[in-house]
């Protein structure tokens, strides 16, 4: 079986399962976008995993079911156009072709009208004249307008007699009520109970010369689409149509984007935030959205080096409190208070006594009871050892104390060097004049340049805590103020940011899709032309084998037929030759 004579979605079906550049999602689409536009979206939005159907079971839920044979038994008419009193076509139901004949005026376009109008609810004549209107308001019979009513008796295969009627109450064309009688049954409203139409809009129950000529009459694109819809390729022409439409739609992501993108890279170009050059730079390179995100809101600035960082550090510098200063001055005072009880004097006549002393008790353990070896008139006794003993034990603990409370002098100083300290140095900021930031330094310089004394420390510190204090609070409204003025000029960039941000998201997550839609149009594109002229060359040859056999004597030859372009550029192509030369028609 030929290309032409399968279901088109079958042939559909083997083209790209034959086409290796194709891959499985791109062929889902593709037979979804000839399906429905439903059917493509959901093909868009599922599963990456999910299988294909079938495609006898698409194409069989694609397919309309085929329309019965009928044909034309009777048609009355009563009311209509130039018919008056009712009057009735009698025909005969069989295969074969009927000729209506009779003068002008006889009521044949009637006739042709009213079974037309019966059938598809409209008139080629009364749609696309020019003088629409006129026909449309003299559709009923001036002299005889009651009754105004259409029937048309058809003798329908497998089903007997069926009856359509059209009966007006009104004076409006509109204001029809339509119905269909099998015989023996009750009457149903409107024709869609026959499942013709679809068939009718494909194969006109009238075809007039008017008809027939406005295909050639109104531009290359209506023969081009009569001739599709004829071919039954209208699913090609709507797949196409439906995978440019989600095309744009889903590209208009990247592209409002880009557009957002553009206008802020402009933007950052012309400010001298630190933060503009580094968002610039992501943007350029369509970079991390983490970072540009973190760059709008302010979680970074660029590192510590930066001017942003700079001034926050400034701004959060912080001195020790007074209440903090006081402890720490009152710890040093009150240790020292407690060394001075002890004097270093004495305390140095005792540590060289117990020397002695020491190497006595050592001398007399070493040899026994005698004479003192130093003055040489004591007597080194047991009792004497005893004593001496204790009395040595007992001065070690005032040694031990004095140590301890000169240790605790060392300990207390060393706390309040450390919180002098704490208060780090303020680097000047590249760019930035802080005009306060000289006095700050001098007064940290004083603060920490104290006595090593540990007293004097402590008075010195107390002393210079308020100036340093107060130079502080000066710098920190100083950077403070610089900085807010610099979020006030970033805030609408960040904003516009964080716009691009949202955008750049929503485009990158459509990237992939419109790639795959662009595949799938792409390939639809590429084999319409070629489906189409396949299915057209039965006709082509059919049509140039009658026109053979009819043109006589005519010096034209007819060749091939074949469907070109696209969009508004579409048109029928029919090649011919005149006394031998090649020729084009239908230009």
């Amino acid at each position: 079986m030929r290309d032409s004579d399968q279901q088109l979605v079958d042939v559909v079906l083997r083209r790209a399962d034959a086409d290796e550049s194709l891959d499985e999602e791109t062929r889902m689409l593709i037979l979804a976008a000839l399906e429905s536009e439903d059917s493509l979206r959901d093909a868009i939005g599922a599963e990456r995993t999910a299988e294909r159907p079938e495609s006898s079971d698409l194409s069989d839920a694609m397919q309309d079911r085929e329309p019965v044979g009928a044909f034309i038994d009777e048609i009355s008419v009563a009311g209509f156009r130039g018919i008056g009193n009712r009057a009735v076509l009698d025909l005969y139901p069989a295969p074969g072709l009927t000729v209506v004949s009779g003068r002008n005026g006889s009521g044949k376009s009637s006739f042709s009208e009213a079974f037309e109008y019966a059938i598809s609810g409209s008139s080629y004549r009364w749609r696309n004249k020019k003088n629409a209107k006129v026909w449309t308001r003299s559709w009923r019979n001036l002299h005889r307008p009651v009754p105004c009513e259409l029937r048309v008796r058809l003798a329908v295969e497998d089903q007997g007699a069926v009856t359509i009627g059209v009966d007006w109450a009104g004076d409006s064309l509109d204001d029809s009520s339509v119905w269909v009688q099998r015989r023996g049954e009750k009457r149903i409203p409107g024709v869609e109970s026959l499942g013709w139409q679809a068939a009718v809009e494909l194969y006109r129950p009238i075809l007039s010369y008017d008809e027939l000529g406005g295909l050639f009459e109104e531009g290359p694109s209506v023969l081009y689409d009569a001739l599709a819809k004829l071919l039954g390729l209208e699913q090609i022409a709507d797949a196409e149509n439906r995978l440019g439409t989600e095309l744009r739609f889903r590209k208009q992501a990247r592209t409002d984007a880009t557009a957002a993108a553009r206008n802020l890279k402009s933007a950052l170009a012309g400010s001298d935030d630190e933060r503009a050059a580094l968002a610039l730079k992501q943007i350029s390179r369509s970079g991390d959205l983490v970072t540009v995100t973190k760059l709008a809101t302010g979680s970074n600035t660029g590192g510590s080096d930066g001017v942003l960082n700079q001034l926050r550090a400034i701004a959060a510098l912080t001195i020790p409190p007074r209440d903090v200063i006081e402890a720490r001055v009152a710890a040093v005072r009150s240790a020292v208070a407690a060394l001075a009880e002890q004097s270093d004097a004495v305390v140095g006549a005792v540590q060289q006594r117990q020397t002695i002393l020491m190497a006595a008790l050592q001398y007399h353990s070493s040899h026994g009871d005698g004479p003192c070896p130093v003055c040489g008139e004591g007597q080194l006794t047991g009792e004497w050892h005893s004593r001496i003993e204790t009395e040595l034990a007992s001065e070690k603990e005032r040694i031990t104390e004095y140590h301890d409370r000169k240790q605790r002098v060392a300990a207390a100083q060393r706390d309040l060097i450390t919180v002098v300290n704490s208060v780090g140095a303020v680097r000047s900021v590249a760019d930035v004049a802080l005009e306060t930031l000289g006095a700050f330094e001098q007064a940290q310089k004083s603060w920490r340049n104290g006595p090593d004394d540990a007293a004097a420390l402590a008075t010195h510190v107390e002393q210079s805590h308020a100036a340093l204090e107060e130079a502080s609070a000066v710098l920190k409204t100083e950077a403070e103020n610089e900085l807010g003025q610099r979020e006030d000029e970033w805030a609408p960039l960040a904003t516009d940011l964080m716009a691009w941000v949202k955008l750049e998201k929503q485009a990158r997550a459509s990237d992939p899709v419109v790639k795959l839609i662009d595949n799938a149009r792409t390939w639809v594109k590429n084999n319409a032309a070629t489906l189409r002229n396949e299915r057209l060359a039965p006709i082509a040859e059919k049509s140039a084998h009658i026109w053979g056999v009819l043109r006589q004597e005519s010096n034209v030859e007819l060749g091939s037929v074949t469907l070109t372009g696209s969009g508004t550029q579409r048109r029928v192509e029919l090649e011919a030759q005149v006394d031998g030369a090649p020729a084009t028609l239908l230009e």
